[in-house]
């Protein structure tokens, strides 16, 4: 029976109490971060993603070392006798306008204005005189040559 009593008036106290409460206070400070649980199991993989596009090709790689040389080849076939029906005729070319040309029978195939003394060679022109076609050098130069060859 005294426990009833104690309950009664418990039940009756706390609502009561609470008409009797003042304001709230100002709220206290945080209190300390607590330490990090521990890890659960790991879960299961998931399924592969699609293959992405391929990337940009990557430099040339230096170049690998010269490989060993390989053995002779057969022999050939002979080829046809040679020809000695191309001609090259030369003229000394000491002033502009020099020309060197082929002899009957024959035909200009090319022509050079070579100087030998600076190493190079100036161009060539082309000319018909006369029903032939000379090779004329228009700078000074020191020869003019006419690669020939023979007609059938």
């Amino acid at each position: 029976m005294q426990v009833l009593k104690f309950l009664f008036i418990a039940a009756l106290a706390l609502p009561l109490a609470a008409c009797f409460e003042g304001p709230a206070g100002p709220a206290g400070p945080a209190g300390a971060k607590g330490e990090a649980g521990v890890a659960g199991p790991a879960g299961p993989a998931g399924p592969a993603g699609a293959t992405g596009p391929a990337g940009p090709a990557g430099p040339s790689g230096p170049a690998g070392p010269t490989g060993p040389q390989g053995p002779a080849g057969t022999a050939g076939t002979p080829g046809a006798p040679g020809s000695s029906s191309i001609t090259v005729r030369s003229a000394p070319c000491p002033s502009a306008g020099c020309t060197s040309s082929c002899e009957s029978g024959e035909a200009v195939v090319s022509g050079y204005c070579v100087n030998t003394d600076r190493g190079f060679q100036h161009i060539a022109s082309f000319a018909d005189v006369g029903g032939k076609t000379v090779v004329a050098c228009e700078h000074p130069v020191k020869e003019v040559v006419a690669v020939c060859l023979k007609q059938p």
